[in-house]
């Protein structure tokens, strides 16, 4: 199924910098938080019709 929305950057300045650095290359930075391995994932707001990223 297809996300559908805008997309709505964090409003935690940390996590919209961590998005940012692993988007802007590619998935080669930005992998690891405070030690440990790190995901972005994509999430769907329903009521507010928009879509999220946060590292996980």
């Amino acid at each position: 199924m297809p996300l559908i929305g805008e997309y709505e950057p964090s409003t935690a300045q940390w996590v919209r910098d961590q998005v940012d650095l692993y988007e802007k290359s590619g998935g080669t930075e930005g992998t690891t938080l405070r030690g440990m391995p790190v995901i972005v994932l994509t999430r769907a707001h329903r009521r507010l019709k928009a879509r999220f990223r946060e590292p996980e």
